[in-house]
């Protein structure tokens, strides 16, 4: 999981290199990110849109754009299960397809979350990488 740490304290080396967004792990997390983010003022508050902004950030001059969640989102299981995979999918995009030239998507969870966060990616086996 390339671009994923599970960190309760993460420091960022250089932070005038970096866009930082803070996640709280509120039940309103589409709202979190399209502040957090600066999404366009047509963000529509779904899988969907959150998938197009991520897939682009021009808005956004730092090249590393980095989201810090203090908790899991308080959403329900299958949503972070959606969640999840849509964060795996950009950061790869970014790292592949985009070949890092814009930007750099990482995204940090605390460390109590791990377990769980890869439960849902490799469904109980762990040594499979997505």
């Amino acid at each position: 999981m390339e671009g994923f740490f599970f960190e309760d304290r993460f420091t960022v080396a250089n932070p005038d290199v970096c866009y930082i967004a803070h996640v709280d792990g509120g039940s309103n997390l589409f709202e979190q990110l399209k502040a957090e983010l600066k999404f366009p003022d047509y963000f529509g508050n779904n899988w969907d849109a959150l998938n197009d902004c991520l897939s682009y950030l021009s808005w956004i001059e730092q090249k590393n754009v980095i989201i810090i969640h203090d908790e899991l989102p308080n959403i329900n299981d299958a949503d972070l299960g959606v969640y999840i995979r849509l964060l795996i999918e950009q950061i790869d995009d970014w790292r592949r397809w985009k070949d890092g030239e814009v930007h750099q998507l990482q995204v940090v969870f605390p460390k109590r979350s791990e377990a769980k966060i890869k439960a849902m990616v490799f469904g109980g086996n762990q040594s499979r990488r997505p």
